[in-house]
């Protein structure tokens, strides 16, 4: 699904804040610029907005961009050719022929199309069949904000780096407790634990359903609690085992945890690309 048929903005909330290249603009500029993020979010192609021949009224294209961008937003021509000014001195957006691009956004919704596709593949397959949830291998993609990306390239030649994201297993793990600390460890691991962890989280919360008995997700990492051959058992204050789940219950549990994840999975990418992660099986 295009990314323009959402109905929200994927933003990436730390790349934002901790982008220098918007943080040498001003204020002003930084509140002009969300708004434009909007419309780009609405036009097509994304991540643009088209300089029509009737737009064209100056022999300066920005503020032709200013012009068209003051019928559309709450903000008046001067205020907003000082931001697109700002905006193109840093090279948060750029001018490519009758298009203001935003190239993070064109290249999101290349690669969101593409992993449509080939989700719509896997999940063809299985439509017909009921949704019992097997948790299949993790993979997302991650890209630099202000990656240069060209907005005539066809989509069939980005690259697409197929790690495993945080978001997956913070959701996961369901224990919310120091996430950037958590995630500067994420960050440092091999794809292979990030695989081994993705498997075994749901197997783990399962053994944990009171939180108060499950690791710090750091602990879980720094320990390699993924790597055990046991589930922990959990007891109380006095040592005693605490009353286990019945196996119906277990697999209840666990059942709704494959769903959270794959409610999760399908908000972000959509339904077939939820499909094609989470395998389903008779």
């Amino acid at each position: 699904m295009a990314l323009r048929n959402q109905p929200y903005i994927p933003l990436y909330v730390d790349d934002y804040l901790t982008d220098e290249k918007l943080n040498m603009c001003s204020a002003s500029t930084q509140g002009v610029y969300i708004k434009i993020l909007c419309i780009m979010h609405k036009s097509d192609p994304y991540g643009c907005v088209l300089l029509k021949q009737k737009d064209k009224q100056s022999e300066s294209t920005r503020l032709n961009f200013a012009k068209k961008l003051a019928k559309l937003l709450p903000f008046g021509i001067d205020e907003i050719d000082l931001a697109l000014t700002d905006l193109l001195e840093e090279k948060v957006v750029s001018i490519d022929g009758d298009m203001l691009v935003q190239k993070r956004m064109v290249k999101d919704n290349d690669i969101s199309v593409k992993r449509s596709k080939s989700g719509s593949k896997g999940g063809k397959s299985t439509q017909s069949k009921p949704k019992e949830f097997a948790l299949a291998k993790s993979k997302a993609n991650t890209v630099n904000v202000n990656e240069d990306v060209n907005v005539n390239e066809d989509i069939d030649v980005i690259v697409i780096d197929n790690s495993i994201e945080f978001f997956e297993f913070w959701n996961l793990y369901d224990k919310k407790q120091g996430r950037s600390t958590v995630e500067s460890k994420w960050k440092r691991l091999s794809e292979r634990d990030k695989e081994l962890i993705i498997d075994h989280v749901p197997k783990y919360v399962a053994a944990t359903p009171d939180k108060n008995f499950r690791k710090n997700p750091l602990t879980y990492l720094n320990q390699q609690t993924w790597l055990d051959e046991e589930l922990p058992s959990q007891t109380n204050s006095r040592g005693k085992p605490i009353k286990t789940e019945t196996e119906e219950e277990r697999q209840a549990r666990e059942y709704m945890t494959m769903i959270n994840a794959y409610n999760t999975h399908k908000t972000l990418y959509g339904e077939a690309a939820a499909n094609a992660k989470f395998k389903m099986i008779e």
